[in-house]
């Protein structure tokens, strides 16, 4: 029988309540892993984890949740700059415990799995398989919303975040093993089809199977999204 892979799963939000696209994805990604892997959960988050979350979690394996409230990451806001090259996006998010948390479990696991680009600055020096689950290129939105905006100090601010995210988005997929993205265009960006893998977004499939219907909206189309994320805005 062979011995199941020990996987490092790596999120910058907790996955409940499913009110964004990062939340709602792992909500339901976490137990599709969890079927073909041992996971080991390292989770950021802004509020105590409830108990009915983390028990839910639990199912899938240990979980290391570090509570960090919002004058934490404003400090982490405020250091930025110190931590170039690297994007706000990544400073924003690294925690010097978490760090060592991840040091800790890799010897005993086979491979780490970043949510998001934001997590990828964790596994940098791994010596394991890294992959990282871009969905969107955060760069790239940066990049197609500046010329939406009109206030010119938050035009630079974005256009100079872009360039460090694209750069920083380059480099992860150059030296990650894999990387995935929602977005085809996106990825073929990045020109490197060995490194990435698209998995466009899909629905539970008894969504598929329901037999009632309203006539009167069969030419309808209803979006849903946070109206606060700018790719979405400019649908």
């Amino acid at each position: 029988m062979n011995k199941r892979r020990r996987i490092i799963f790596l999120a910058s939000r907790v996955p409940w309540p499913p009110i964004s696209g990062e939340r709602l994805k792992n909500r339901y990604l976490i137990p599709e892993l969890a079927r073909y892997f041992d996971l080991s959960m390292v989770i950021l988050g802004t509020d105590p984890l409830e108990s009915h979350v983390w028990h839910w979690l639990r199912q899938f394996g240990p979980v290391h949740y570090f509570h960090k409230s919002r004058p934490n990451y404003a400090l982490n806001l405020v250091s930025s700059p110190v931590q170039m090259p690297n994007p706000i996006q990544t400073s924003f998010y690294y925690f010097p415990e978490v760090q060592y948390t991840v040091d800790q479990l890799a010897p005993s696991h086979d491979a780490i799995f970043c949510s998001l680009i934001r997590t990828a600055r964790y596994a940098e020096d791994l010596p394991l398989p890294r992959m990282c689950d871009f969905s969107d290129s955060i760069g790239l939105n940066y990049r197609h919303s500046i010329d939406q905006m009109s206030n010119p100090f938050r035009r630079f601010a974005y256009g100079a975040e872009a360039k460090l995210l694209l750069d920083y988005e380059a480099q992860t997929i150059q030296t990650f093993d894999q990387s995935f993205f929602l977005n085809q265009e996106e990825m073929r960006h990045f020109g490197r089809p060995d490194k990435t893998t698209w998995i466009p977004l899909g629905c539970k499939p008894d969504l598929l199977t329901r037999e009632d219907s309203d006539e009167g909206a069969a030419k309808s189309l209803i979006f849903f999204g946070k109206m606060d994320y700018e790719p979405n805005v400019l649908v």
